[in-house]
């Protein structure tokens, strides 16, 4: 049995803390005005989930008129100024507020709190609830009051309390969407085993106890607040008879099946004996192909034992073969001696000295012919393969004639006797040679030389873009959501220097689908915005910025150091669709999105400030404009299939790119080595003249 044993209430109407301690059956008593109904109150405030279209405040007061009381009155402490209630105003003009109910279980002495948290301020309207949370402990003013003097005491936020209880192993949870599912999950945890409360009905029942009418009947007690309504409906009841029928005719088919699958199993009951049999011969046939083996390894063994045996005496030939090899070596070392020291070898010697002096002297000749041969054959394919034509047509011109004068002076073919005009075709030659225009040359050679280079950059570009989403891949594998190379390397850069870095886009998670896309476009950038600790902010700042102006490119790293100083995000706003369990990122999404507000209409978004809806038209600075649409997807993890599934085909499509410009800067390499070999046998050429 689970029995309400405290309520807890922290700046609620009059109150600045108040904890009421309750056993058994307690009685709230005293005079009018003393607060007993705003205890009420505040305990259908939780169990409702501060739900206003489950409240009904002062319902003792047995009047049909709906109370003027309202959760901010009360965390304001909204008294009247005269008897009527027409005119009022707040004692305080800020407020955080807490109340929580402690119920124990009687039976295990495990207790379970359930509260609500609200911020409230005069200036607002209407209050803000910050929080629904069920704590499996019992939970005391202490928890949710922080000392800052001697005898003064201030409220701690809500993320504060969460981080102390979990810090002492308390299980507490907040994540509830709505205040149905706080109220359905509050039951859940305060039910008996196996007989869990209905919320609708639980709702009703507890708005009518607290109505405090008088039970004169207890028949028309239990009809009216008890038991639901239940009436008969024909067509319903027709319809079950139908399926009773239906059934009875269902169970005849399963007997008859049920008989049939006795015969099945009759059947399966030889097939697995004969299987039986069958594996039993198997293993018999397969010990006796064992014995076969161990007798055949047995022959095996004897064998080898004579091949060892005949290896032996093998070893014993071959040492006396390589003795007698070795005199057979050294007696040919002496006859080559006898040899060497004849005089036929000297002559041989002599012989071979001229010819390779002579052949040193034709080298020397041919120098000169061989290097102009060099240079038309480079001066050739440039020519062939039309290297220069719209590029410099001019110095193409004078290429081919080179080419063509070259045709006609056959000045290698030494061995030939030489044609009478030699003299004329070679001097055409030089004359062709000495046309060619250097500085078109050098030109045309720094232009295919900036191709290639260029190329090569390209290239180089698309593999860094390959690299870096192999990286971000393995960053997927490993739970963690994508991010560029300039936020990459500035964390590895941290990281060197003992900062601990993590990106925002794997601290939270986005609830709601619907503004997904709102809030990835809103943040941009800043979706990799960098966490540090607020000690290490400093230093953070200033490594980034000893990087340099292209370093670190488009990398951001958030002021953690006014995450205490951060307002809480407004309801409605941007921010409350976003979680995330780290302070530090609650803090900027409170402070980028918190004023953001959702809205679907334009009517809405002309009437506020700053808004922004499900297909990104934003409000800002008194303009309204659309967010351009994400390239990819980053908060959380519900979109890593996705993202995984752009990123492999843009990765599929790179390495096609990759590939064609590799065989284009294999081309342009080729062309450019090309040139440059022509210009530097044209400059030896024109050292040699």
């Amino acid at each position: 049995m689970i029995e309400l044993r405290r309520i807890i209430l922290v700046d609620w109407y009059l109150f600045r803390a108040q904890q009421v301690d309750m056993r058994g059956m307690t009685a709230i008593i005293g005079p009018n005005g003393a607060g007993k109904s705003a205890i009420i109150d505040a305990v259908q405030t939780v169990l409702s989930g501060a739900s206003m279209a489950s409240i009904r405040f002062n319902p003792s007061a047995q009047s049909n008129v709906r109370s003027k009381r309202t959760l901010r009155d009360y965390c304001l402490g909204v008294v009247s100024l005269d008897e009527k209630g027409e005119r009022s105003e707040p004692t305080r003009r800020h407020a955080y507020t807490y109340i929580i109910l402690v119920f124990e279980d009687l039976d295990d002495g495990s207790a379970v709190s359930l509260g609500v948290a609200f911020s409230a301020s005069a200036s607002r309207s209407d209050e803000s609830c910050e929080a629904r949370f069920i704590a499996k402990g019992a939970l005391t003013k202490d928890d949710i009051l922080a000392a800052v003097g001697d005898d003064e005491v201030e409220t701690l936020q809500w993320h504060a309390v969460r981080n102390a209880l979990r810090a002492r192993k308390i299980e507490v949870d907040d994540a509830f969407s709505s205040a149905t599912d706080f109220v359905a999950e509050s039951l859940r945890a305060l039910s008996p085993a196996g007989f869990p409360l209905d919320p609708r009905r639980f709702q009703r029942a507890f708005r009518n106890a607290l109505l405090l009418k008088p039970v004169d009947n207890p028949t028309d007690f239990v009809r009216n607040y008890v038991l639901d309504v239940q009436p008969i409906q024909v067509e319903r009841l027709r319809r079950g008879i139908e399926h009773w029928r239906s059934l009875t005719r269902r169970i005849e088919e399963l007997k008859a099946q049920s008989a049939s699958l006795a015969g099945i199993l009759r059947i399966v009951g030889r097939a697995v004996e004969n299987e039986r049999v069958i594996a039993t011969t198997s293993w018999q046939i397969a010990r006796l192909e064992w014995e076969r083996f161990r007798r055949e390894a047995r022959r095996q063994e004897e064998a080898l034992a004579q091949l060892r045996s005949a290896a032996g005496k093998a070893e014993v030939e071959a040492t006396a073969a390589a003795a007698r090899h070795a005199t057979l070596v050294a007696e040919h070392k002496t006859i080559e001696l006898s040899i060497r020291t004849s005089d036929a070898e000297q002559l041989a010697q002599m012989y071979e000295s001229d010819k390779t002096a002579t052949l040193s002297q034709r080298a020397n000749a041919m120098a000169p012919v061989k290097d102009i041969d060099g240079l038309i054959a480079s001066v050739k394919k440039a020519v062939e393969l039309n290297l220069l034509v719209r590029r410099d047509d001019l110095l193409h011109a004078l290429l081919s004639a080179v080419v063509v004068a070259r045709g006609r002076a056959p000045l290698s073919e030494w061995d030939k006797i030489l044609p009478d005009d030699w003299k004329d075709s070679a001097s055409h030659l030089d004359a062709a040679l000495v046309a060619v225009d250097q500085e078109r040359l050098a030109a045309v050679r720094r232009t295919f030389s900036d191709a290639h280079f260029t190329a090569r950059v390209a290239t180089k570009d698309l593999q860094d873009r390959i690299d870096q989403i192999d990286s971000n891949l393995k960053r997927m594998d490993q739970g963690l959501s994508p991010i560029e190379r300039g936020t990459r390397d500035l964390i590895d850069q941290l990281h060197s220097h003992g900062i601990e870095a993590e990106p925002l886009c794997d601290l939270v998670e986005i609830r709601d689908d619907k503004w997904r896309m709102a809030a990835e476009a809103v943040l941009g950038r800043s979706r990799e915005a960098l966490i540090v600790e607020p000690g290490r902010a400093v230093r953070a700042l200033e490594i980034y910025r000893e990087g340099g102006e292209y370093s670190f490119q488009h990398a951001e790293v958030i002021n953690t150091t006014k995450t205490d100083s951060t307002r809480p995000a407004e309801k409605g706003s941007l921010a409350q669709i976003i979680s995330t369990e780290n302070r530090h990122a609650r803090a900027f999404l409170n402070y980028r999105l918190g004023r953001l507000m959702m809205v679907e209409t334009m009517d809405r978004m002309v009437a506020a400030e700053n808004a922004i809806t499900p297909d990104r038209m934003m409000q800002g600075g008194r303009t309204v404009r659309r967010l351009p649409r994400p390239e990819h997807l980053k908060l959380g993890r519900a979109t890593q299939g996705q993202m995984r599934q752009q990123l492999e085909a843009e990765r599929k499509e790179l390495e096609q790119q990759l590939a064609e410009r590799a065989r284009e800067v294999g081309r342009l390499e080729d062309e450019a080595r090309l040139f440059e070999d022509m210009f530097a046998r044209f400059e030896k050429m024109i050292k040699l003249v």
